[in-house]
């Protein structure tokens, strides 16, 4: 009978052929990863600073990666009026994905236009006039894109997230007046974020068949927490999937970049995807990377030079 350690020297790799060849082929490895054609950058938390600008940085770090072959697509929640202002700062031809792909103007492409159910944008707004929650509704490619209650005690809602998103709202006396047609997506500010989770826990069930997701958004000064409606099949990865089928670009050669729950399922659809240091915990976990940097200390521009070594040295 042989001691344990005597069984551990002799079925050792390094003395039993047998074991060897088994570890060999056991071993994981690691596929040099696909070429990277297109990366797709979220805003808040990501590509913006805590000063919703975009730093000089990732300005230029950006650039870079487009001149090195690479196609940009900036892809938030917030309208898409707002991103293409964005990609005119930036000076470079982008992709954009708004409204969490509720809208997408995609180079080359008509516009996609993914709208809630007439029936269950309605009833969004009966749910919330119920239990007197603040509603913004939005309606993409309209003169008037955001619209939201002028009643006094809810109103305050609507100016921080101007503040915040650079939102232009037209305020209504009713929510009556937004029913009879389909909204690109509905999002309702909370109080704080326990607020949030109660409201999306009581909603989910009554939206099942709808995509709900959980948001925020933040700067130096002041902070809020959303819970998000759009179509269920509408989302980030879903709108990268429309642009794989038209651009002819294969999601494993796409590269994402993003901070929070509405990234989630972009970041685990890609080939090659950070997740910010300030990120959630949903993000970080379907992401394959996890920066050591947050949005303020430009971790977009630090995680893209390091993409663009790694571009070379696959060359």
């Amino acid at each position: 009978e042989y001691s344990r350690e005597s069984r551990r020297v002799l079925f050792s790799r390094d003395t039993c052929p047998l074991v060897a060849c088994v570890m060999a082929s056991a071993a994981p490895t690691s596929p040099s990863p696909a070429p990277v054609r297109l990366a797709a950058f979220d805003m808040d938390g990501t590509l913006l600073n805590d000063s919703k600008k975009i730093s000089e940085r990732n300005k230029e770090a950006l650039r870079k990666l487009h001149g090195a072959g690479v196609a940009i697509a900036l892809a938030s929640g917030r309208i898409t009026s707002l991103l293409a202002e964005f990609a005119e700062e930036l000076d470079i031809p982008c992709h954009l994905i708004g409204f969490n792909g509720g809208h997408c103007k995609l180079l080359g492409v008509e516009e996609i236009h993914r709208k809630l159910p007439l029936e269950r944008s309605d009833k969004l707004i009966d749910a919330c006039v119920e239990r007197n929650l603040h509603l913004n509704l939005y309606f993409a490619g309209e003169e008037n894109e955001v619209y939201a209650t002028a009643a006094p005690d809810l109103v305050h809602h609507s100016a921080l997230y101007t503040k915040l998103n650079s939102a232009r709202f037209t305020l209504v006396p009713s929510y009556d007046h937004l029913k009879g047609k389909p909204a690109t997506k509905g999002l309702i500010i909370a109080n704080d974020r326990c607020h949030r989770d109660e409201i999306y826990d009581q909603l989910m069930p009554l939206f099942a068949d709808l995509a709900l997701v959980k948001t925020r958004s933040s700067d130096h000064e002041d902070q809020q927490f959303y819970v998000e409606f759009m179509r269920h099949d509408v989302n980030k990865a879903s709108a990268l999937e429309l642009m794989a089928s038209s651009h002819g670009i294969a999601l494993h050669e796409m590269a994402a970049f993003g901070d929070s729950d509405n990234d989630a399922e972009m970041l685990g659809a890609v080939g090659t995807s950070v997740c910010m240091a300030n990120g959630t915990e949903l993000a970080k976990q379907r992401a394959r990377k996890v920066s050591r940097h947050t949005n303020h200390e430009d971790g977009v521009a630090l995680e893209v030079h390091a993409l663009l070594e790694a571009m070379t040295a696959r060359a």
